[in-house]
């Protein structure tokens, strides 16, 4: 599942940043062995990105927590 989810980001990353695949294919080491937040630390383009689904996760979490 990691391998396939591996593929899918790099592709995104190819076609939305108009990285080399050998960039993105850093990139998604970068995530799947250190976190997400070393491959901001990194690269600190990603961080919108990041922090927009980090926001939307705790709000949907707390959404979730509330209506329960």
């Amino acid at each position: 599942m990691l391998l396939t989810q591996g593929r899918l980001l790099l592709g995104w990353l190819v076609g939305q940043f108009g990285l080399s695949e050998a960039v993105a294919a850093l990139i998604v080491s970068i995530i799947t062995t250190d976190g997400i937040w070393a491959a901001v630390a990194l690269y600190p383009f990603l961080a919108p990105f990041v922090g927009t689904v980090e926001g939307l996760v705790f709000l949907f979490g707390t959404s979730v927590l509330v209506g329960w």
